[in-house]
């Protein structure tokens, strides 16, 4: 039981460490801000990095609740897990996550990190 508190705690430390760091130093925008979506229908989030060629990740975020990876992606151009896709795009510098159709447990906050070298 300690085992996996501790594992719990390190992972979110860790998750919650890469996020704020990306955010300061690798220049990370992501948009839109706020977007609201009729249920059945697709979106997308658009992340842009001030460099190229880092691999992109996707979390999903619910109220009181840890980020959870949806996706990374990188030179490989798209990555899917349904019902979202993950496109690496203009050499890097941007990253797109896509949903065909919307359904309501994808409510939540959606972030986007680069990682740094």
């Amino acid at each position: 039981m300690f085992s996996r508190t501790w594992k719990t705690q390190w992972r979110t430390l860790l998750i919650g460490l890469f996020i704020l760091f990306c955010r300061l130093e690798a220049q990370v925008s992501q948009t839109p801000e706020n977007l609201e979506v009729q249920e059945g229908n697709p979106f997308t989030l658009k992340c842009n990095y001030s460099s190229q060629y880092r691999p992109y990740f996707w979390y999903h975020q619910l109220p009181g609740a840890q980020p959870s990876l949806i996706l990374s992606v990188d030179s490989v151009g798209s990555t899917s897990k349904k019902p979202f896709v993950a496109e690496y795009l203009e050499n890097g510098k941007e990253s797109h996550l896509r949903s065909s159709r919307s359904q309501l447990q994808d409510s939540g906050n959606y972030l986007c990190a680069v990682e740094t070298q």
